[in-house]
């Protein structure tokens, strides 16, 4: 269960505390299927940000399908998370994130055995056409935070979200 705070026992709670850097940082990775990177620093204790960028691919996974065919999938998102400390008791908070994931795919033509050994058959497939899908999620937070004690806050938050879907295809088979 969770706490109070967070309602009845069988609250879904996703709570989220963003690290605030004390000093500069970052880190870089890849490999065959993707590559990240991020960094973090703090700005004389008044400004703080975290920027994140991912990029992955798993058209290397997908080759050993039973339907070949160019396979194309590819994900992209950044994240930044910015704080400003106006005041001791003031602070500006900005959260956003942007995310675009596509799959492209190009169908081969196929060939299928099946039957017995008395009467085995082959079906072969032609393939024209592809799919193309692609999805774009945009997030934005603002918060404006007054905290007159150590005990006490409130907040001020403004957010946006927007989605774009767009799924193609003009596949026929014979």
């Amino acid at each position: 269960g969770f706490e109070a705070k967070y309602g009845d026992k069988m609250s879904s709670v996703l709570d989220v505390q963003y690290k605030r850097p004390k000093s500069f940082g970052g880190g870089f990775s890849a490999s065959f299927l993707g590559a990240t990177a991020h960094a973090e620093g703090n700005v004389k204790d008044k400004f703080t940000y975290v920027v994140g960028i991912r990029y992955k691919t798993n058209s290397y996974l997908l080759k050993s399908m039973e339907t070949k065919g160019t396979y194309k999938p590819n994900f992209f998102d950044a994240q930044l998370f910015l704080t400003w400390d106006l005041s001791s008791k003031w602070s500006l908070e900005l959260l956003g994130n942007f995310s675009r994931n596509q799959y492209k795919y190009i169908p081969e033509d196929r060939e299928t055995n099946f039957g017995t050994l008395q009467s085995s058959h082959r079906l072969t497939v032609y393939f024209d056409g592809q799919e193309v899908d692609s999805y774009e999620n945009y997030l934005g937070g603002l918060t404006l935070k007054f905290h007159p004690s150590e005990r006490n806050a409130y907040k001020v938050i403004v957010a946006s979200y927007f989605a774009r879907e767009k799924e193609t295809y003009d596949l026929q088979s014979q």
